[in-house]
C-alpha cells in the first residue's frame, strides 16, 4: 500500500505589518488545504488500511483453509501410506508362504512321480507275471485236460461241482457256516465220483467232496468214510508195500487214509497222482 507524504507546513516570513493580514490570508488558506490534504491523506490510508486487514484477514481464512486442507490430504496420504505400507508386508508374507508351499507342492509331486514311477514299474511286473502265469496255465490245461479225458474214461472218474445243499454236506455245512460270515456259504466245492471199483456192483459210487475256496484244499465228504485200508506209503500201490509182523497197526479209514493224500496235495498241488491215489484207496477196500 503506497502512503501518502504530508504537505510541509509554510513559513511565515518577515515582512512589513501591511502584508500580514495577506499572508495570515494566505496562510490559512494554504493551512486549511494542508489539513484538508492530510485529512483526505488519513483517511485514504484508514481506508487502505482496513482494506488491507480485511484482505489480510480473507487471505488469513484462505491460507487457514488451504492448510487444513493440506492437513486432511497429508493425514489421507499417511493413511494411505500405511495401508500400503500394510498390504505390501502382507503381500510379502503370502509370498513367502506361497514360495512355501510351492516347495512343499513340488516336493509332493516328486514324491508322487517317484511312486508312479514304481508302480508303473510293478504293474508292468505284474503284468508279465500275469502273462507267463496265462502261459503256464494254458500249457498246464493244454496236458490236463487229455489226463482228465482219459482219468474219466479209464477209471471210472466223474468230476462235477457241489453245494452245500447235497444231502451228504449237511454236517459240513453247519460246521462252516454262520450268520456272522454269509461269505463262507458261497464255497467252492468239487466232487469227485469213482466207479468200476466194487467187483459185485460196478456201479457203486465212491466219492470225496474236496473245498477249494482257499487256497488250502479241504476234505469235505469221504464216502464210505470209515471202510478200513491198509496204510502204505502215498501214491503206492497197497498190494506192492512189503508184508510187516503186525497187521493191525497198518490199518486206518478210508476218510483218514484221504486226508493224508489231501496234505500231500496242498504240498506238492499234483492232482493226477492225488486222484489214482484216492481210487486206489477205495480200491482197496476190495482187496
Amino acid at each position: 500500500m503506497e502512503s501518502l507524504t504530508p504537505m510541509a507546513i509554510p513559513s511565515l516570513d518577515a515582512r512589513p505589518l501591511a502584508d500580514l493580514r495577506a499572508q495570515l490570508a494566505d496562510f490559512t488558506q494554504r493551512f486549511d488545504a494542508f489539513v484538508r490534504a492530510s485529512r483526505e491523506s488519513l483517511a485514504a490510508e484508514r481506508d487502505e488500511f482496513i482494506a488491507g486487514m480485511a484482505e489480510d484477514r480473507s487471505l488469513r481464512r484462505a491460507n487457514e483453509k488451504a492448510t487444513e486442507e493440506v492437513r486432511v490430504e497429508q493425514a489421507e496420504l499417511e493413511s494411505q501410506l500405511a495401508r500400503e505400507v500394510d498390504e505390501r508386508q502382507t503381500l510379502a508374507e503370502s509370498v513367502s508362504v506361497f514360495a512355501v508351499r510351492k516347495s512343499d507342492i513340488e516336493a509332493e509331486n516328486t514324491r508322487l512321480r517317484t511312486e508312479l514311477d514304481e508302480v508303473e514299474r510293478l504293474l508292468k511286473a505284474r503284468l508279465s507275471q500275469r502273462s507267463e502265469e496265462r502261459t503256464r496255465l494254458a500249457r498246464e490245461n493244454a496236458r490236463n485236460i487229455p489226463e482228465l479225458d482219459a482219468l474219466e474214461t479209464r477209471l471210472g472218474l466223474v468230476i462235477a461241482s457241489a453245494s452245500l445243499a447235497d444231502a451228504d454236506l449237511t454236517t459240513y455245512a453247519a460246521a462252516n457256516t454262520s450268520e456272522a460270515d454269509a461269505s463262507v456259504a458261497q464255497r467252492d466245492l468239487l466232487r469227485f465220483t469213482f466207479t468200476q471199483l466194487d467187483p459185485n456192483d460196478r456201479a457203486r459210487e465212491h466219492a470225496i467232496v474236496l473245498d477249494l475256496t482257499t487256497n488250502k484244499y479241504e476234505l469235505a465228504v469221504c464216502n464210505p468214510a470209515d471202510g478200513i485200508v491198509c496204510e502204505a506209503p502215498l501214491h503206492e500201490n497197497p498190494s506192492s508195500r512189503p508184508q510187516t509182523a503186525d497187521a493191525s497197526t497198518d490199518k486206518t479209514t478210508t476218510r483218514e487214509r484221504i486226508s493224508k493224500l489231501v496234505d500231500k496235495l496242498n504240498v506238492d498241488r499234483q492232482f493226477s497222482p492225488f486222484l489214482k491215489a484216492v481210487r486206489k484207496t477205495f480200491r482197496s477196500l476190495y482187496l
